[in-house]
């Protein structure tokens, strides 16, 4: 399940970053559990070295406080959003 999440959020972050202006914002976003922050984060990397971009990590998000994640379980970390720029 999470090698062809990973192919999907890549493939979907490459169209993104194709068609961004230089200089564009993008917003990633994954809600699932199964999808850890390095996973995400690889799938990012995939996505800028397919396109042909250079993808800069501006900031990480995380669920607001109001969604804290409970340490002993770690599926409740679910929510990450990558803010990137591209050029």
């Amino acid at each position: 399940m999470v090698p062809s999440a990973v192919k999907g959020y890549s493939k979907l972050n490459e169209l993104a970053f194709r068609r961004a202006a230089p200089g564009a914002l993008v917003l990633s976003a994954s809600c699932s559990h199964h999808i850890k922050r390095d996973d995400f984060l690889s799938a990012i990397k995939i996505a800028a070295a397919d396109s042909g971009r250079i993808v800069r990590l501006l900031g990480w998000r995380g669920a607001s406080a109001d969604h804290p994640v409970y340490v002993p379980m770690p599926e409740t970390e679910y929510l990450k959003m990558a803010v990137l720029s591209i050029d």
